[in-house]
C-alpha cells in the first residue's frame, strides 16, 4: 500500500493514526455490557451532526458509513468492531461474540475529507485486520 501513518497513543488507551488524508482511531476493547465509545456519540460531542448513516458491505464486512457536518465542513466517516476473528458493524453481533466466544473487540473509526478516499482506505485497512497491527 505504501501509506505511512503517524501513530500516537492517547492517555485513554486509544491509538490515533493519521496522515494528510486519513484519520484513524482504534479504541481498546470494552466489556460487552459497557459503553463502546460509539462515534455517533463521540463525534456529536465535538459538534458534528450525522447525515446519511448507512450500512455498507466491503470485503464481506458489514460496516457503518456516515457523512458528518459541522457548519460548512463535511467529512466522511466509517466504523466497525474488530476482533482477531471478526469484523462487524453490528453492536449486537460484537457484544454476542464477546460474551459467547470471549473475543475482544476493538472499535475502529476512520474519517476522511471525501467519500472516495474513505472507500479506498477502508478496503485496504479491512484487508489488514487493523486491530492486530496496533
Amino acid at each position: 500500500s505504501g501509506r505511512h501513518f503517524n501513530t500516537e497513543r492517547l492517555d485513554s488507551g486509544v491509538t490515533k493514526q493519521f496522515d494528510d488524508k486519513v484519520l484513524v482511531y482504534i479504541k481498546p476493547p470494552v466489556l460487552p455490557f459497557r459503553s463502546d465509545h460509539n462515534p455517533m456519540v463521540c463525534l456529536r460531542g465535538s459538534g458534528y451532526s450525522f447525515k446519511k448513516v448507512e450500512k455498507h458491505l466491503i470485503n464481506s464486512s458489514d460496516i457503518n458509513l456516515a457523512e458528518l457536518e459541522k457548519g460548512n465542513d463535511k467529512l466522511y466517516t466509517a466504523w466497525w468492531y474488530e476482533s482477531s476473528e471478526t469484523q462487524t458493524g453490528s453492536q449486537l453481533q460484537w457484544r454476542k461474540q464477546a460474551v459467547l466466544d470471549q473475543q475482544h473487540f476493538f472499535l475502529v473509526n476512520i474519517t476522511c475529507e471525501t467519500r472516495e478516499e474513505l472507500l479506498i482506505t477502508l478496503e485496504k485497512l479491512l484487508n489488514q485486520k487493523i486491530s492486530i497491527i496496533t
